[in-house]
């Protein structure tokens, strides 16, 4: 193999000779820089709004409440009756892979992240008399259902944000009564708000406890998803980017669908299996069959797999055309470079719009196949030279330089 054929196909950003690349000598499987792309919290300033989620970033714990308190009011989804269990909001981090840390927040959820108080489940300070009365009144007159949690936390809130009177402990018995009824699935949720205060409040990697140095998060408006079958699945789309700067997707799009079905009971957010779809994460589930979730795009029918293929190259162009719009610190191209991302996409239930959930470097190859040729099957011995005719073009509308 020459010495400038392709670098191995294991290659890393820091295995590379970059000195000897920006020289002319060899090529590189990777661009020089391209956080515009990979990164969850810049990607989101590039995808056409229209085909990305209404997203918010975040570091502190306070700045958590303002965007639910933000994307709420811009909602229709409220955190009462029909649509408490519903998911409304996805939190998750803007480095992380394989859906490591999200979350799935219901109306209820982000009810309770809005809370006044760090609502603490068995002992809290009231008014003695005010608890005495309440307490009793609500285990008595309102049915173990949803109904005690709705009530309980809205007392909890409002008399906890008053205060008034001597601080003194509710009666653990009288509130582990009323929990009790509610089974341990309404206690989990309840306590999101305390975890989440543990999340943002953890000391970043280098040890400074500021907003500036913490770790960065996305709160995203949830995407109601079409559904497969009654399952949630996602898209993943191969992006290859060649030179400085064409690029092409791979015809085979691969629908990656849910372990569990989206629709019962009502898609609270304690059902991760129904949320979660790559590979990875669905993997670890009992019931998880590679056959039956890793499935192509065509599935769906040749009318619909030529709409949402269509809409996949466009809105992947277009992104691509910002970031590199946006200067070298976003994507830092070079002639002799090229680079495979996986682009993850949803498609939203009735309107049928493609959305652009991110971009990932290095995707993995397991969904096209077993073993250590799969990647120079489906990309070739070397993109630079000739892109294989399974890759359709990107439009792109860069200005020559």
């Amino acid at each position: 193999m020459s010495a400038d054929a392709v670098i191995a196909e294991t290659s890393k950003w820091h295995d590379i000779d970059w000195d000897a690349i920006f020289e002319g000598r060899g090529t590189a499987d990777h661009y020089f820089a391209r956080p515009g792309l990979i990164r969850k919290d810049r990607l989101a300033q590039f995808v056409p709004s229209e085909h990305h989620p209404h997203t918010v970033v975040v570091k502190t714990f306070e700045e958590l409440q303002g965007a639910v308190r933000d994307l709420n009011s811009k909602s229709k989804c409220r955190a009462g009756p029909p649509c408490g269990q519903k998911v409304c909001f996805v939190l998750k981090k803007a480095h992380s892979s394989n859906a490591s840390g999200i979350r799935f927040l219901s109306g209820r959820d982000a009810a309770l992240l809005l809370s006044c108080s760090y609502w603490k489940p068995w002992v809290h300070f009231f008014t003695p008399v005010a608890a005495t009365v309440v307490v009793a009144a609500t285990l008595t007159a309102v049915s173990a259902t949803s109904r005690l949690d709705k009530h309980i936390i809205q007392i909890f809130g409002r008399m906890s944000c008053q205060r008034k009177g001597p601080a003194v402990a509710v009666g653990a018995a009288a509130i582990a009564a009323g929990l009790a009824a509610l089974g341990g699935q309404t206690m989990s949720r309840r306590s999101i708000k305390q975890e989440l205060q543990c999340v943002f409040s953890a000391t970043s990697p280098d040890g400074q406890n500021n907003a500036k140095n913490k770790e960065t998060w996305l709160l995203q408006r949830n995407v109601e998803p079409w559904l497969y079958q009654g399952f949630k699945f996602h898209l993943r789309a191969l992006l290859l980017c060649v030179g400085d700067l064409a690029a092409y997707v791979y015809e085979d799009v691969r629908l990656l669908r849910a372990t569990e079905p989206y629709e019962a009971p009502c898609c609270n957010g304690t059902r991760t299996f129904a949320h979660i779809t790559n590979m990875g994460a669905s993997g670890q589930h009992a019931a998880y069959s590679e056959a039956e979730q890793n499935l192509s795009l065509q599935v769906l029918g040749p009318e619909m797999t030529t709409q949402i293929f269509a809409a996949t190259v466009e809105v992947l162009g277009e992104t691509l055309t910002r970031v590199r719009a946006a200067g070298r610190r976003q994507l830092f191209a070079l002639p002799n470079c090229w680079e495979l991302f996986g682009a993850d996409l949803l498609v939203e239930a009735v309107t049928g719009r493609v959305v652009l959930l991110e971009l990932n470097p290095r995707p993995s190859m397991a969904m096209y196949g077993k073993g250590p040729g799969v990647r120079e099957r489906v990309l070739g011995s070397h993109p630079l030279e000739r892109v294989p005719p399974s890759w359709r073009p990107v439009p792109l509308n860069i200005p020559s330089s």
